[in-house]
């Protein structure tokens, strides 16, 4: 071995380590500014971290640069060659789908092993993504925004897509897809985001899952097809609807997944709607498990019965900003879903405040109970809590009080006392608890893994305690390696 000079280290590390070696050691690297420093030691270790590096987040910049820089995006490219998960965002308005297909050739020449894409730097065509199809059969989850309909078709090409993600499809003539047969896709879950009442020539995507288990709709005002009916191609084998913000369509798409569909297990609907809807569904879907509503119209007594009636399976139930159900409503679920309901959230609900006795009441209830979630209830006293813990305390691993500004000291004794299997305990925005109700359930919860609650509120004692027992203090020692 020759001789190293004390100003060489560089030249030694790189003749004694093979690249196989060095990249583990850049691997186990877990602060990104090291990471960064590594990389200026040598062309080799920038290199090496190139090729280690499976995650990528890419701002492309304006398009009218792009086809300058061609050369530059395919040495971006060549250089992280390993890249699994990929997002490439733009800086400006402006688009060109001519320069963005540029990137996904690039991109399809040098990243054989991606697995997700989330382009959403601006609208591509077939030219782009058909190249990405072939070079890239291990990808399973696809992002992409305005895509034209004309060019839904090339999605056949992906033989491994398991996850499409559509934001904003443009609408094309409705002779671009004339002719052209239907397709067989193999996706298993499709979200679709912000079509408008007047977009057109989705229709071929509905005919074309003939597979999906789960759909989502964010923020639409239509289906892009004239005809409803053309969804339920892709409805038979669906577990899991997803409605957020599409008050437009919300009661024609659910009377439709209820006719068609009646093996759903998963139904999450907030904003939109009436109340027809979502009866028939819950009456012919019976094999619902999850569950989770915030609706404009409220739920009465009438709503929560037909729920507890015919949900009999339902595992974790999610109610949003519930004014109208009384106490004997809440009461009649807990009878109901006595064996079977895992999780419960009570968000602004003002049964389990002002109907004294509810929460016990469902705390004896629900036997089979582990997560609860009666955030926002800012008037929700102690006893309520207790009388709930009391019967079901020892049973729960997840309790979030977040912004029950009534909650004192004396619930977080009885939580210390009562809950020997609580791990996840969330106590912030509480007014009435102070520094020593934290060390209290500290010390009193032998499971406790994570509390959430204000750094004011925990003191350089309880700190101290946290890291001898284990527990993780978000927001207060945010660094697991602290631990």
């Amino acid at each position: 071995m020759g001789h190293f000079t004390r100003d060489e280290p560089g030249d030694l590390i790189n003749t004694l380590l093979c690249d196989e070696l060095l990249s583990e050691i850049l691997s186990r690297l877990h602060s990104t500014q090291d990471r960064k420093s590594a990389t200026l030691v040598c062309k080799r270790w920038l290199s090496l971290e190139g090729r280690i590096k499976t995650k990528l987040g890419l701002c492309v910049p304006d398009p009218s640069t792009i086809l300058s820089l061609c050369s530059s995006i395919h040495a971006l490219f060549h250089r992280y060659s390993h890249l699994v998960s990929l997002a490439v965002v733009s800086e400006g308005d402006q688009h060109d789908s001519q320069a963005l297909d540029l990137i996904l050739s690039a991109m399809a020449s040098s990243c054989p092993l991606l697995r997700e894409l989330r382009f959403l730097a601006g609208p591509v065509t077939t030219s782009g993504l058909e190249p990405l199809a072939r070079a890239c059969n291990c990808l399973v989850s696809l992002e992409l925004v305005a895509l034209a309909t004309q060019h839904l078709p090339v999605l056949n090409e992906f033989r491994s897509l398991s996850e499409l993600s559509l934001t904003g499809c443009l609408s094309g003539d409705s002779s671009d897809l004339a002719g052209v047969p239907d397709g067989d896709l193999p996706l298993d879950k499709l979200c679709v985001e912000g079509i408008g009442a007047r977009n057109s020539g989705l229709g071929w995507l509905w005919r074309s899952c003939h597979k999906l288990r789960r759909l989502e709709f964010f923020g639409c005002q239509g289906i892009g097809d004239s005809d409803i009916a053309s969804l339920a191609w892709c409805l038979p084998n669906l577990q899991e609807l997803r409605l957020r913000r599409c008050r437009c369509i919300a009661t024609q798409v659910l009377l439709m997944v209820a006719e068609v569909c009646h093996g759903l297990k998963v139904l999450i609907f907030m904003d939109g709607g009436d109340m027809n809807g979502l009866h028939r569904i819950v009456r012919s879907c019976q094999s619902l498990e999850t569950l989770e509503l915030r609706l404009p119209l409220d739920l009465f007594n009438e709503d929560l019965a037909i729920i507890a009636q015919n949900c009999l399976s339902l595992k974790i139930l999610r109610l949003y900003s519930c004014w109208m159900g009384t106490g004997n409503g809440f009461k009649l679920l807990g009878t109901q879903m006595k064996s079977s309901l895992e999780e419960l959230v009570l968000i602004r609900c003002r049964a389990i405040v002002q109907d004294t006795g509810t929460l016990a009441y469902l705390g004896q209830d629900l036997k089979s109970l582990r997560r609860l979630d009666v955030s926002e209830n800012d008037h929700l006293a102690d006893r309520e809590i207790t009388g709930l813990l009391h019967s079901s305390g020892d049973r729960l691993i997840h309790l979030r009080l977040r912004r029950c500004r009534k909650v004192t000291d004396a619930t977080l004794e009885f939580i210390g006392q009562k809950c020997r299997a609580l791990s996840n305990l969330v106590i912030t925005s509480c007014d009435g608890i102070s520094p020593a109700g934290v060390a209290m359930v500290l010390a009193g919860c032998p499971s406790l893994k994570k509390l959430w609650v204000e750094k004011e509120k925990v003191t350089s004692d309880a700190c101290r305690l946290a890291k001898v027992k284990g527990i993780l203090l978000p927001g207060v020692e945010p660094n697991p390696s602290d631990y």
